[in-house]
């Protein structure tokens, strides 16, 4: 009998083993294949690049392994990254290129996640549809349509836009965005433990790809979010729920941060002293040129970047139309109206009698060939985009179908995810609208914390696009679990009678399609009622109102044409849901079917800007490294001594990272220059190669530009550079920064330095003559660690063509450490020598790196913890649940 027994619980057993085996093959079986079909979308959307060894040409990306050159050339050497640069405005920290700490959580999900699309375009484009993929399971979607959406997602216009151009790291931050959104609801509407674990993976994932305006608009969405669960909360009594969520959240932000702290740390101090930090400058900043309409100009924020420089790419308000009608206003910079041929803009340059027109402007206008007049006013005017942004490379573009999905979804959800969606999109488009709703964006700029760091505020439109996506993934799971009785005191169903229908799926569905087609006739209305004008139309009517009326009459068509597009999307769309609602299709089919159809609309679109021309035969990596030197670089290389360089032969020094790739450049490329240099730059209009040469060369000297590159064939040689370092006689003390800027103009830098008058006690007593025998030299040269040979009859004072930077650097003399450089001549550093024969070590070991690495790893251990509780405390609850079945 007790064998009998024991034979059946060993049967009961193995059916047991064999139920949770088929269990779990059917819950992660199907996530399996969602992610082998995302990877097989990735691959057949940029076909060339998964099976034709073709490249997008990622420009950004080029610049990226220009400014890197010298990391890469130390880290083939020494193995490590070194934490300092000479290639890039003649020296910085290489914070904000590659990171000194490295982040276990945050690389090895990615590696993990992306270990079958190694290729930069693949691996990005599959990380934003697998990431939106994970976020929509997390707040509870139907797995099919979590795939559907995701793959709707990874086709939004602006990810083509950004992928192709290179800025890898700000679509990796915005790719992780849903997983960070979807495991914030998660956290508090179900399991907190679990969704701590993937909020905290995400957001140290999303601080480590180093684009942190985007992790910084993030939060703005997890802000408003959790501000609508409070008020849920308070209204459901539930505060003591909401209050463990809020700490939970807390947590993870700050292992997310601490996980970073070896980078993060580094880039906040450079931030202090770059572009984005406080000038000591009293005179005002100079800007790039204000937007002509602007009556007055803004006074800058006391630090940050500049107002016209934050809001440049400001979108005017009736552009933000183009997430629905991609070229409402034009979409991009990059085309003329004059290239087709069936234009009215090409028939009016055409027209005989606009052209005397032009020939008569072109006379009084000094220019004699009106063929090359018409040439400037096509280039100048004929635009497609038509808004007030400095530069358009194409529309941020959701697709018609999306903002459909978009109207139902709000239309069903209810709550506190109806309003925090509501809410953050509404945030959203105020923030993108910049200068255009300045009431809002001045404050924001002038009184909330780091908001003037960043430029391009529309950026909050990209962090949108994955908040987009789980407010239609909710919406449609809300679809499939109709409960008429969740809406009878709706406004919604109120409305629903009027047009003949009830509180029902088919309603919402019918409604939805109706909101859409009402903004296509308001759209088009408002495109056929007025003029349809740009900025620039101004200057073209004066010249001839005619070729004015006729670019207008193009802009309506172009953006006409997309509303009738949208007319045709929106009825097919509203046809598929329909058949859903009257279970002619199942929700899954009916599901794949509108994420074809958005594809379709989104591929319509994205084939302007992604195309044949798009691809190169090597991808960025190759391409840089490739870099063709051209004869004067070559020459100059044969020179192995430590100098600087100045190349006017590639365009202005100071917007070109390609020098940087090739010599220890002056030059460079980046979002966040050094402030000092910036100013210093600027002050001396050096990107101007006839005013550095002829008027500043005193400045050229000090700064050890041994080699001005003035074409690609031809360079100058600078024997009167004063080398790496050199003693100085007289010591001129000025009150302040902008006197100390001032007094450069006429500086004899062989003789003189310029110091403020905070450091008089230091350099007290080191103004001598010359004494025989006195001398300086470079003995080392690392990045990180310079070393000079020196020997005095006295205490003399040395200035080093090194850029000064505050933070990291220490100074040691004979092994011992001494009192830090000091700054002189605005640019460079001075250092008291005492007398007699010395060694003189500069190491660049900042505090930051080393203590902000030691305590990244800590984290990352906790992280690591974190993730092993949460699997733990699944496993239990599944061992409690079978024992009490």
């Amino acid at each position: 009998m007790a064998k009998n027994n024991n034979t059946k619980k060993a049967k009961e057993s193995n059916r047991g083993s064999s139920t949770n085996t088929n269990s779990l093959l059917a819950r992660f079986g199907k996530h399996l294949v969602a992610y082998f079909v995302l990877i097989a979308a990735t691959m057949l959307y940029l076909k060339p690049v998964a099976f034709d060894g073709m490249s997008l040409q990622q420009h950004d990306n080029v610049q990226a392994v220009y400014q890197q050159k010298e990391i890469n050339d130390y880290q083939e050497k020494q193995g490590s990254v070194i934490r300092w640069t000479n290639h890039m405005f003649g020296g910085m920290p290489t914070a904000m290129m590659r990171s000194n700490n490295y982040n276990y959580a945050g690389t090895y999900v990615g590696k993990a996640i992306t270990v079958f699309t190694q290729k930069s375009e693949l691996r990005t484009l599959f990380l934003i549809m697998i990431c939106g993929y994970i976020g929509l399971v997390l707040v509870g979607v139907n797995w099919v349509l979590s795939l559907c959406l995701s793959i709707m997602l990874g086709f939004f216009t602006a990810n083509t836009l950004y992928i192709a151009a290179g800025h890898t790291g700000k679509m990796d931050v915005l790719a992780i965005t849903p997983v960070i959104v979807g495991a914030f609801i998660y956290a508090y509407r179900k399991n907190m433990l679990l969704g701590t674990t993937f909020f905290t993976i995400g957001i140290s994932y999303s601080i480590m790809r180093n684009h942190v305006q985007m992790t910084y608009y993030t939060y703005f969405a997890l802000g408003i979010i959790g501000l609508l669960f409070l008020i849920d909360a308070i209204k459901k009594q539930q505060i003591p729920h909401f209050g463990k969520f809020a700490l939970s959240m807390l947590v993870g932000t700050l292992l997310g941060i601490a996980s970073n702290l070896g980078s993060l740390w580094a880039i906040y101090e450079y931030g202090q002293a770059s572009t984005r930090g406080k000038s000591e400058l009293t005179v005002k900043k100079e800007a790039p040129v204000a937007d002509p309409r602007n009556k007055a100009e803004k006074p800058n924020a006391s630090s940050g970047l500049p107002y016209d420089y934050v809001f440049g790419l400001s979108m005017e308000k009736m552009e933000v139309a183009s997430l629905m009608f991609p070229n409402f206003h034009g979409g991009t910079q990059g085309k003329s109206f004059y290239s087709d041929p069936k234009s009215e803009t090409y028939a009016a340059f055409n027209n005989p009698a606009i052209q005397q027109e032009l020939i008569a402007a072109a006379r009084k206008n000094g220019i004699k060939d009106p063929n090359q007049f018409m040439n400037q006013l096509i280039n100048q005017y004929t635009r497609q985009y038509r808004g007030s942004q400095t530069m358009s490379g194409g529309p941020i573009y959701y697709g018609v179908v999306t903002c459909l999905l978009l109207f139902l979804a709000l239309l069903l959800l209810r709550g506190a995810v109806k309003w925090a969606f509501i809410s953050t999109f509404a945030f959203f488009i105020l923030l993108a609208w910049g200068k255009h709703f300045a009431a809002f964006n001045d404050l924001m700029y002038y009184y909330f914390p780091l908001y003037s760091k960043f430029r391009d505020t529309k950026m909050t439109l990209l962090v949108a696009q994955p908040i987009v996506i789980l407010a239609i993934g909710l919406g449609l799971m809300k679809l499939v679990r109709f409960n008429a009785e969740e809406y009878a005191n709706t406004w919604s169903a109120k409305v629903l009678p009027k047009i003949k229908q009830t509180v029902s799926k088919e309603g919402y569905v019918l409604l939805a399609g109706l909101i859409g087609l009402g903004i296509c006739v308001l759209a088009y209305l408002y495109l056929s009622m007025g003029a349809i004008s740009a900025p620039t139309d101004a200057g073209l009517a004066m010249i001839s109102p005619k070729l004015v009326a006729a670019l207008e009459a193009d802009r309506a068509a172009l953006a006409k044409a997309d509303v009738l597009r949208a007319i045709g999307f929106i009825l097919v769309t509203t046809g598929v849901l329909y058949a859903y609602t009257k279970e002619k299709l199942s929700i899954e089919i009916a599901g794949i079917v509108v994420a074809l159809i958005a594809v379709i609309d989104l591929g319509m679109i994205n084939s302007d800007y992604l195309n044949k021309n798009s691809y190169t035969a090597k991808n960025y990596q190759v391409a840089s490294k490739e870099q063709v030197l051209q004869k004067s670089d070559r020459d100059i290389l044969k020179d192995k001594s430590i100098y600087k360089v100045v190349d006017y032969s590639r365009g202005a020094p100071s917007q070109t990272a390609a020098t940087s790739g090739i010599h220890k450049s002056l030059g460079g490329y980046s979002a966040a220059k050094p402030l000092l240099y910036q100013e210093f730059w600027n002050y001396y209009q050096l990107d101007n190669g006839n005013v550095a040469l002829k008027q500043h060369s005193n400045l050229m000297n000090m700064m050890n530009v041994k080699y001005i590159i003035v074409s690609p064939d031809r360079f100058m040689d600078n024997p009167t550079a004063l080398g790496n370092v050199w003693f100085v006689q007289n010591i001129q003390q000025v009150k302040n920064a902008d006197a100390e800027l001032a007094a450069l103009d006429d500086l004899n830098p062989t003789l003189n330095a310029v110091v403020q008058e905070k450091y008089a006690d230091y350099v007290k007593g080191l103004e001598t003559d010359y004494q025989a025998g006195d001398k300086i030299s470079l003995k080392s040269y690392h990045p990180d660690t310079m070393v000079y040979q020196s020997e005095t009859a006295k205490d003399r004072f040395a200035v080093f063509s090194e850029m000064y930077y505050p933070k990291g650097w220490n100074v040691y003399i004979d092994g011992e450490k001494v009192a830090p450089f000091i700054k002189t001549n605005y640019i460079l550093r001075g250092l008291k020598i005492p007398a007699g024969k010395h060694e003189i070590k500069m190491i660049y070991e900042p505090k930051s790196v080393f203590l902000g690495a030691k305590i990244g790893l800590i984290a990352n251990c906790m992280i690591l913890l974190l993730f092993l509780g949460a699997i733990y405390s699944i496993r239990v609850k599944k061992d409690d649940k079978i024992a009490k079945n």
